[in-house]
């Protein structure tokens, strides 16, 4: 069992990996650019270059700078939307699924 501070309460801890991140929300035909702040094994934090409404379902794509490891790329849900500056938004994610490898399209 892993000993944590009593201050982390998650299920998961989250890694901080600040990597690429390509969004996009299916049903509308929106598209963001952003960095991936951590990732846990039920959720993500982003940074986006646009606000996006809760709860809309999104496609995340994590586009790591050395292109000899595989992209992640999950379905996700925004649970929190907060306006971080005039042009950038956090959004915290609810894992939904995480898409296998050999399914991935890559982001274009």
């Amino acid at each position: 069992m892993i000993k944590r501070d009593y201050s982390e309460k998650r299920d998961f801890i989250r890694m901080t990996i600040n990597t690429p991140a390509q969004v996009h929300v299916e049903q509308e035909g929106i598209a963001a650019q952003g960095v991936c702040n951590d990732l846990s094994g039920s959720g993500m934090l982003l940074t986006v270059n646009r606000v996006l409404p809760v709860n809309s379902e999104l496609l995340v794509t994590l586009l790591p700078e050395d292109k000899s490891e595989p992209m992640f790329q999950a379905r996700c849900a925004i649970a929190r939307s907060l306006k971080a500056t005039e042009d950038k938004c956090l959004l915290g994610l609810e894992i939904l699924e995480v898409i296998d490898n050999k399914d991935i399209v890559a982001a274009s």
